[in-house]
């Protein structure tokens, strides 16, 4: 009942609040160590590195130099804007895992070509490039669709009916 004596505005903040989750502890960054290996990956060369977090080994990762990779850091700073909007907008919601990959970009002084993943010493995945192009991007691909039409989602909690509407 007092949920609902409480502005909207209010009421949206405190639910944007919610859905963040826990705010994120501040970690010490994870420890990179030079595996002396060097592979190729996408035609690419790089040298392999271990991504350790308290001494356990989370990553490896294959990172091609910058200019090997025909790209720059500048050309992810879209990627960057992605990663920080997630964050304000899922927050701890969104599953991402642990030291995620853009967060290393400036640890590696280059561009992860390959990145396994690790847990209790285990592979879990690989993730990999294949192919780096530059090519224009039509921008009709960020017209609204035809037919598109605007709707409202609202938020209930059980007991409660449509508490923050507008919301999404």
């Amino acid at each position: 009942a007092q949920f609902d004596k409480i502005p909207p505005e209010k009421r949206m903040e405190m639910l944007r609040l919610l859905a963040q989750g826990a705010p994120k502890k501040k970690r010490e960054p994870p420890t990179i160590r030079p595996t002396g290996r060097t592979d190729k990956v996408g035609g690419i060369a790089c040298h392999e590195v271990e991504v350790l977090r308290d001494g356990e080994k989370q990553r490896e990762v294959c990172v091609a130099d910058w200019k090997a990779a025909g790209i720059t850091k500048a050309d992810l700073t879209a990627l960057h804007d992605l990663n920080a909007f997630e964050d304000e907008t899922v927050g701890g919601m969104g599953g991402r895992a642990q030291d995620d990959a853009l967060e290393l970009f400036d640890l590696l002084d280059g561009l992860p070509v390959r990145v396994r993943t690790f847990r209790g010493g285990q592979p879990r995945t690989e993730l990999r490039v294949v192919k780096i192009e530059r090519k224009a991007v039509d921008t009709k691909l960020f017209e609204v669709p035809e037919g598109y039409k605007k709707r409202e989602l609202s938020i209930s909690v059980p007991g409660k009916r449509g508490i923050a509407p507008g919301v999404g």
